[in-house]
């Protein structure tokens, strides 16, 4: 029974130490570089603003403003704005075109460097 279990270890550490004898297939990596297919984006819509009339109301003219706004069926209707909110107002419409335009100009140069 002895000399069983000898041959048993032997036939198992030769089994074992032939297997690690044979290095195994190196491995090639190799690298293959694809052109970046082209972005391509729909241009945006034409923006299309729709016509805006003002009409200046003053303590003088008011009342007669109003009956022409009545006698054309038009139901009268007052947003007053002081001479400060209209400078506001003015001034973020400016800021907002100031945004756009930034917003273009980096949305412009992302397309030129994934274009690259």
């Amino acid at each position: 029974m002895h000399k069983v279990l000898i041959a048993s270890v032997l036939v198992c550490t030769l089994v074992l130490v032939s297997a690690c004898s044979n290095p195994a297939e190196k491995l090639e990596i190799t690298t293959i570089t694809q052109p970046r297919p082209p972005l391509v984006l729909a241009d945006p819509d034409v923006l299309t603003l729709r016509s805006v009339g003002w009409l200046v109301l003053t303590k003088d003219n008011f009342e007669e403003e109003m009956l022409k706004m009545e006698e054309k069926g038009v139901t009268p209707v007052v947003f007053a704005l002081t001479t400060g909110d209209y400078e506001n107002l003015a001034l973020n419409l400016s800021d907002l075109r100031t945004y756009l335009q930034q917003q273009k100009a980096i949305i412009v140069s992302y397309a030129e460097y994934i274009n690259e």
